[in-house]
């Protein structure tokens, strides 16, 4: 199962240190898509090194009463290399609507290794 890390929403820029050897980890945001915002890739080419795997918007579980706009969280799958191992990386996110064109935010993820 790929490392989970989940950036908090007050932030603009998280550091993420990977266990030693860990060749796919998961960023997630929290996000509701029914605000017309989406979380996504700044930039759509990686790092070298550095692939995405999957990019999916997953509601979070059915509430008793039902709750309508209710959130979820946007999860990007990514896949690094053995070459990738002990450099720190920086991957560019922003949250925006598709009719603007500047994002409401953006946040860098830092992206290193356990020793």
């Amino acid at each position: 199962m790929p490392f989970e890390v989940v950036v908090p929403d007050d932030q603009t820029s998280f550091d993420v240190a990977l266990p030693k050897g860990a060749t796919t980890f998961v960023v997630i945001f929290k996000g509701n898509l029914s605000t017309g915002y989406e979380w996504a890739l700044v930039s759509q080419q990686l790092p070298s090194g550095f692939k995405l795997l999957n990019q999916l918007y997953k509601p979070d579980p059915p509430q008793n009463p039902p709750v309508i706009g209710s959130g979820g969280s946007f999860r990007f799958t990514i896949a690094t290399s053995p070459s990738s191992f002990g450099k720190k990386t920086e991957i560019w996110f922003q949250n925006k609507r598709a009719s603007d064109p500047q994002p409401a935010k953006k946040v860098k993820v830092v992206v290193s290794w356990s020793a």
